[in-house]
């Protein structure tokens, strides 16, 4: 999806120039809407910073960039910085109102609007109160307005001096909602057209083969495939790496392998393996790329597919983002509505083996993952902007399911036959009617819990 085209709005002001008036806070997405919405009439950014929220506006000052090499919009961004958070409606109001007031007079032309969407609930109020005094002052009156940015019901709600509504026009892409939420967003997998060439050359092993085989099977294979990728993961490059992408038996690899699969892959030139009194004894991928197909790439690659012709859907594979010195890789993320989907895919089986006194490791893994993908989904996500989802061609346990519950994670993962006691979630065939129902709906539901 492109960057939206914004046009100046209609019906709720003239054509003045606007200081606009907001309150950095934790999530600057509301005014970065309202950017994106009104920038062809914002001039200026007044922007309050409290002290436990400085370091915000980097976000901000990249939009109004982007919109000035888009559009041609110069969008100012000045800030106002508090040394205090603002704990009493009078300190507050004695702080700002003359501050605010000195604004005004330097810009008696323009159309003075305080956003009262970020801040606390006293700073809001406080905006409310000084943007009304402003206007209603007799010997020195502007022209005040007051707005509030509801990203649930999608619109601008304009509460002073006319109650309106005015529908939300733009629609950010993945790259603009990570900027937003202050990551660094180093590449996109599925911006490479060379990627997007071979996932393309390979999407009937993919739909047709991959994700026709039983979860076992995969599992196996995601063992050998993982073992013989993990060397070159590092690579610069590691697609170009074409000799030594071998596996060999050793402890933890099961040697009891799917023949029919190896064939198959044989047959297409993707992997040689040798045996030794029946038993699997080595694999040699053609080159690093399948050897990370196989571990799991293809699970990623199917979703993608999935999702390839659903209109108004903005997505990306393989996402590399940054913030500060910690680098993380999203398998897939959606965007839509201005809220964002991160999916993780996985392929491995959490099935651990026996430990000293008997139980299994299975509760330790699947913890271990719930809490990798809880803690940067989490992260990107916001109670009225996103969702994580883990994909699994495994089952999962009950526990793990809890788990997922209560950190807020839907799954779609085949279900366990052997537990007829824990409610079975949503499998893997209806990962396109989930992404739609999130769609439509702007979240999903969550696992049922295990009783």
């Amino acid at each position: 999806m492109s960057h939206a085209d914004t046009q100046p709005p209609a019906g709720n002001t003239e054509e003045k120039r606007q200081l606009r008036i907001y309150v950095i806070s934790d999530y600057v997405m509301p005014l970065v809407l309202a950017m994106h919405q009104y920038g062809a009439l914002i001039d200026t950014l007044l922007l309050i910073e409290t002290r436990s929220k400085r370091g915000q506006v980097g976000a901000v000052k990249k939009q109004a960039e982007y919109l000035r090499q888009a559009h041609g919009w110069q969008i100012d961004c000045k800030d106002i910085k508090l040394d205090h958070n603002g704990e009493s409606y009078a300190r507050l109001k004695q702080d700002l109102a003359p501050r605010l007031r000195s604004w005004a007079d330097r810009h008696r032309d323009h159309q003075l609007v305080f956003d009262i969407t970020g801040g606390t609930k006293i700073m809001a109020l406080v905006l409310h109160d000084i943007a009304k005094d402003l206007r209603d002052d007799p010997d020195n009156r502007f022209d005040t307005q007051i707005t509030y940015t509801s990203t649930e019901t999608e619109e601008f709600q304009w509460l002073l001096p006319d109650q309106h509504q005015e529908p939300m026009q733009v629609a950010l892409d993945i790259r603009q909602f990570l900027e937003v939420s202050g990551y660094e967003v180093e590449s996109i997998l599925s911006d490479q057209p060379r990627q997007l060439e071979a996932m393309a050359a390979r999407r009937e092993l993919t739909e047709n083969f991959m994700a026709r085989q039983e979860p076992n099977h995969i599992s196996i294979l995601n063992a050998w495939a993982n073992a013989a990728y993990n060397p070159h993961k590092n690579h610069p490059r590691p697609e170009t790496v074409k000799n030594n992408v071998r596996a060999d038996k050793a402890s933890g690899l099961p040697d009891y392998f799917p023949r029919h699969i190896l064939e198959e892959l044989k047959d297409r030139g993707i992997l040689s393996f040798k045996l030794n009194d029946g038993k699997l004894a080595s694999i040699t991928f053609a080159n690093a790329d399948w050897a990370r197909y196989l571990s799991g790439g293809w699970l990623e690659e199917w979703a993608w597919w999935q999702v390839e012709d659903i209109p108004g859907l903005s997505r990306g594979l393989g996402v590399r983002i940054k913030r500060g010195e910690t680098p993380n890789e999203l398998d897939l993320v959606l965007c839509h509505r201005n809220r964002l989907l991160v999916v993780e895919a996985k392929t491995a089986t959490l099935k651990g083996q026996k430990n000293k006194r008997g139980g299994s490791k299975r509760d330790a893994k699947e913890a271990d993952v719930m809490y990798k993908i809880g803690e940067i989904a989490s992260r990107l996500s916001h109670q009225a902007y996103g969702t994580k989802m883990l994909l699994s061609w495994q089952p999962l346990s009950s526990k793990a399911l809890d788990r997922a519950r209560q950190g807020a994670l839907h799954v779609v993962a085949h279900p366990e036959t052997s537990d007829n006691k824990t409610p079975a979630p949503i499998p893997p065939a209806q990962f396109r009617a989930r992404i739609e129902e999130w769609m439509t709906q702007g979240r999903l539901p969550l696992p049922r819990q295990h009783r």
